[in-house]
């Protein structure tokens, strides 16, 4: 089962309709957030959206870059766990802006609710280091129409914005993070897996419209192998460009590679130098060392403090185990 990572066409017109709602959210300041130390350009701040209910919420966020450039992203976060955006900080605003909530097997109707936050302005609810936190609950009162209560706040009270927050995180923190990448204008599928300390399997795409040309996440660590493709299948690409006018240069499957806490996994599509619309894979690890940063710790410590760090939305990607006497 594969897991729905990122803006995928059969939420486009959710998306659509929710971000136009942006201008109408509300826009009332009412809150007692300190404001941030601004940071040096180039560092990011992380979106987590924790799922308390016991619906699938397929979370839509917002951003404009400081060059007026409109972001977004649909985050799909399973019932009673946690998903995250890593992003760049060179954003006027955040926005979370509403949801596509449905029941946990999929079955039924599914709701769009909003979630009536005004944006998050950067340099002053939040800027590099911050954490924007979105909080998911069950109502307490059956509403059909309405079946969860939101809310969002800065998780991590902007105490660490000034640091580099470009680094990757700590071994301590728990976390690896992935940053996929593709040029402006070339959607690509990025197709991963990877096997846990538990030996469990998962299997994920991702996939980037070419507009939104960037992701990153975190996954949970150590992992005994990481691949771009599939474990044990070579027959699954690394990567899959989505326009006919593109292609991938041939090139060998990737091996997997044991990725160790703290870890920053860096895949991106690269133009080639000589052959027009040919692209190329690049896969990078980067290992923890000591100038982490401390945004990742403060992540897992909020996580750990809403007793939901150890169940992170990715067992949405869990693969079944194999039969009996299947390698």
């Amino acid at each position: 089962m594969k897991c729905m990572t990122k803006l995928r066409t059969s939420y486009r017109t959710l998306a659509a309709h929710l971000i136009a709602s942006v201008s109408c959210l509300v826009t009332a300041a009412g809150c007692d957030l300190p404001t941030p130390t601004p940071d040096a350009e180039g560092g990011r701040f992380t979106a987590v959206v924790v799922n308390r209910s016991d619906f699938l919420v397929n979370a839509l966020l917002a951003a404009d870059t400081t060059d007026g450039t409109p972001l977004s992203w649909i985050l799909p976060v399973a019932p009673r766990s946690w998903d995250a955006l890593v992003i760049d900080c060179d954003l006027e605003q955040f926005t979370p802006v509403g949801a596509l909530v449905a029941d946990a097997v999929g079955a039924g109707e599914s709701v769009e609710v909003s979630f009536n936050e005004a944006p998050f302005v950067r340099g002053v609810e939040f800027d590099c280091g911050s954490i924007i936190a979105i909080e998911i609950d069950n109502r307490a009162v059956e509403n059909p129409a309405s079946p969860i209560t939101t809310r969002a706040r800065i998780a991590n009270r902007g105490t660490r914005s000034s640091e580099t927050s470009q680094r990757p995180p700590s071994e301590q923190s728990g976390f690896v993070l992935f940053e996929f990448s593709t040029p402006t204008g070339v959607p690509a599928t990025f197709n991963f897996g990877w096997q846990d300390a538990d030996a469990r399997v998962f299997q994920s795409s991702l996939t980037l419209s070419g507009n939104e040309n960037e992701f990153g996440g975190l996954l949970l660590c150590p992992m005994s192998r990481f691949v771009l493709g599939q474990l044990d299948d070579d027959e699954t690409p690394a990567v899959e460009l989505l326009s006919p006018s593109d292609t991938l240069a041939p090139a060998p499957p990737f091996e997997p590679l044991a990725v160790a806490c703290g870890s920053a996994i860096f895949a991106r599509v690269s133009p080639s130098a000589s052959i027009a619309n040919e692209y190329n894979v690049l896969l990078e690890i980067e290992e923890s060392n000591s100038q982490s940063a401390l945004m990742f710790d403060d992540l897992r410590d909020y996580l750990v403090a809403q007793g939901i760090f150890n169940q992170p939305s990715s067992f949405l990607s869990l693969l079944p185990p194999p039969a009996d006497g299947v390698n």
